[in-house]
């Protein structure tokens, strides 16, 4: 598995399931450095065994899996662009990617996995939303 992908694996299944770095260590059986390091892309070379308690988690189907990984990418983009997020969800509603009203109906890991799914540039989507 792609080390980025990882990264958000985790982040994206602990926030649809709403538990904390704590919880998910415990449920790894891991320190929750490991956790916090899996989740910032710094912990390079899980072991077989947390990679298949990983994978026991998350599923086994792929479809599953991306969900996980886009809500992941979505958390880290609204925690990255902080309080420019909201631009970035005008930006998605201007360039007619999705409107912003879909989005403030969706349940927050949902909002996070349609968001995490955008394959537009970041910058070019925040620019849009702040010319509008």
């Amino acid at each position: 598995m792609i080390e980025d992908e990882l990264k958000f694996l985790v982040l994206g299944y602990r926030v649809y399931t709403g538990k904390t770095q704590r919880e998910l260590a415990d449920e790894l059986g891991v320190p929750l450095d490991i956790v916090i390091a899996m989740e910032e892309g710094t912990y390079r070379h899980p072991t077989r065994k947390l990679m298949r308690k990983i994978n026991e988690l998350t599923g086994e189907y792929e479809v599953n899996r991306r969900q996980f990984i886009n809500t992941g990418k979505g958390y880290r983009l609204r925690e990255r662009l902080g309080s420019q997020f909201r631009y970035f969800v005008r930006g998605l509603d201007r360039m007619k990617y999705i409107s912003q009203k879909d989005l403030e109906k969706m349940p927050e890991s949902e909002c996070y996995s349609t968001i995490g799914s955008v394959d537009l540039d970041a910058f070019e989507v925040l620019k849009a939303g702040k010319m509008s």
